[in-house]
């Protein structure tokens, strides 16, 4: 059981609609001290949940539009066939301080939290993917659980292959990756585990890899992966 809110921009402006977000989802996940009242998540149906550790599912606005520059680990170009070559600003780490900094720190003074990284997770999908990948490779400190939906690995020439490419040391982090082979370029994720398991993950030690047969770039597809993601990540025990 879960409980899943919505939290508001503390150092930015905030997305005003109480709609869910049908590009780029981010959350925090964090384990709940055993004992707490809580509710069921409510936009998926968790069988028998109390396979499931305790959680809180912390759903942060985005801000529309303009969450391409927040959510992209490079200054890439936003739109290659425009006439006008428009470029994010590249902000992933700044959003990353502002989780860890910012909504993390207050998350933990208003729950009853284990704040320790071990049993922080972030999640999201699209870009909301391709930033929770981005920012658990640049902060392995704070975040340990990784819900990686249909990143947008095609970002700025594949930029997300150069930041695994990078890594000299593997950082303790349990990832789950997937995609829809409806979607284009569905391949590219192939690549990515690839390149996963070449910095050392080990399927399905810490590493989850799942291809949805024709499963499209939506939020109803993500929704229907939630389960055994949260499962792969948060079941008791492991």
């Amino acid at each position: 059981a879960a409980v899943l809110w919505r939290a508001l921009r503390l150092a930015h402006a905030a997305c005003a609609s109480g709609e869910r977000d049908a590009n780029a989802l981010s959350m925090i996940v964090e384990k709940t001290v055993a004992g707490q009242p809580q509710a069921r998540l409510d936009y998926v149906a968790v069988a028998d949940p109390l396979t499931l550790e305790p959680l809180i599912v912390v759903a942060v606005a985005n801000i529309g539009e303009e969450r391409i520059h927040e959510y992209a680990p490079t200054r890439g170009v936003i739109d290659a066939k425009a006439k006008r070559k428009k470029r994010s600003k590249g902000l992933a780490r700044k959003y990353g301080h502002f989780l860890i900094n910012e909504l993390k720190p207050y998350i933990d003074r208003k729950y009853r939290t284990n704040p320790d990284a071990e049993f922080t997770g972030l999640g999201g999908s699209s870009l909301g993917g391709l930033v929770t990948l981005a920012i658990g490779i640049l902060y392995p400190h704070a975040f340990s659980r990784l819900m990686v939906m249909s990143p947008s690995i095609w970002w700025d020439n594949f930029a997300i292959y150069r930041l695994v490419d990078s890594i000299e040391q593997k950082p303790p982090l349990k990832i789950w990756l997937d995609t829809g082979t409806a979607e284009p370029g569905w391949e590219q994720a192939r690549e990515l585990l690839k390149r996963l398991v070449e910095k050392g993950w080990k399927p399905p030690k810490d590493l989850q890899y799942m291809e949805a047969q024709s499963g499209d770039h939506s939020e109803a597809a993500w929704a229907a992966r939630v389960e055994p993601a949260l499962r792969f990540l948060f079941s008791r025990g492991k």
